[in-house]
């Protein structure tokens, strides 16, 4: 068995090692991994890229909060067909927001443009979520699905069907582990 631990945030830099660890496993004709995984969120395509990237692997894939799972990378914790957490662990829905990386002039239809692509983020997200977990429609807007800060533990989790267990993450004797860190 082979397993990967990512504690790190949803960048291109952060996730490529994952993405890399994730190839090996592949590579291997690996049946199964397990992700030992937390985030506090990131970017909007980052994320999106990892969820989609995880869901093609063809392996089984079971991921494990280890401590906070947050933002963005709900969408990617949600790419396991096994999902579980520490029972010390949470999970951060907030609203989104657009970083810029420098100071720059920005037109009026510029802003207009990124509020239709945080807009259309958080419906694809909501999407997904509706898919995979227990969380109806209306559930998610009770919760103000990331537009108001919302931590939900562990038993809040395994309710709304975003993890299947709670349990602390073991590892087998003998499984390959390898760390996916960034710089």
């Amino acid at each position: 068995m082979l397993a990967i631990s990512f504690c790190g945030p949803m960048t291109p830099a952060a996730v490529k090692p994952l993405k890399a660890a994730c190839c090996n496993a592949v590579n291997k004709q690996a049946a199964e991994l397990t992700l030992l995984f937390g985030s506090a969120g990131g970017s909007i395509d980052v994320a999106f890229d990892l969820y989609h990237f995880l869901k093609a692997l063809p392996l089984r894939l079971t991921i494990h909060n280890t401590g906070m799972v947050g933002s963005m990378a709900t969408l990617v914790f949600l790419a396991g067909q096994v999902r579980r957490t520490a029972e010390q662990a949470v999970f951060l829905f907030h609203d989104m927001s657009w970083t810029y990386g420098e100071p720059q002039t920005v037109a009026a239809t510029t802003l207009g443009e990124q509020a239709l692509l945080l807009e259309s983020a958080r419906s694809r997200m909501k999407q997904v979520f509706r898919s995979h977990t227990a969380l109806d429609e209306e559930r998610l807007e009770r919760l103000h699905f990331m537009r108001e800060p919302v931590i939900l533990d562990a038993r809040a989790a395994l309710d709304a069907g975003i993890v299947q267990e709670i349990c602390d993450p073991k590892l087998r004797y003998g499984t390959e582990l390898y760390a996916a860190e960034w710089p």
